[in-house]
């Protein structure tokens, strides 16, 4: 493991930490960007809100691209779920992942 604070670095073994603590409250995720608005209409993804002519891929949760789709002038795009093979799918947008369970 490899710890970083304020320009001094020290490394040691995983397996040598018993336990850890921050001594102040991380600094994290401050503001999640997101792009578009989903929701479902029979059986399909509708997401709107995005940039015209802006993809949706969707992916494989091992990563693998299955379909792109387009937004359209209005800035919406589709997703047929019948198109897209069973279990866990990401969609992704410019700005935006969303994991979904395709039953």
């Amino acid at each position: 493991m490899e710890v970083v604070s304020k320009g001094t670095t020290f490394s040691l073994s995983l397996a040598d930490v018993s336990n850890y603590a921050f001594s102040k409250e991380s600094t994290g995720i401050i503001e999640v960007e997101k792009e578009g608005n989903l929701r479902m209409e029979n059986g399909r993804i509708v997401i709107d809100g995005l940039r015209a002519g802006g993809l949706v891929s969707v992916y494989t949760q091992d990563g693998r691209l299955v379909k792109d789709f387009k937004a359209d002038t209005d800035g919406t795009a589709i997703v047929n779920l019948s198109d897209l093979s069973k279990g866990i799918v990401i969609l992704h947008s410019n700005k935006t992942d969303i994991k979904i369970v395709n039953r």
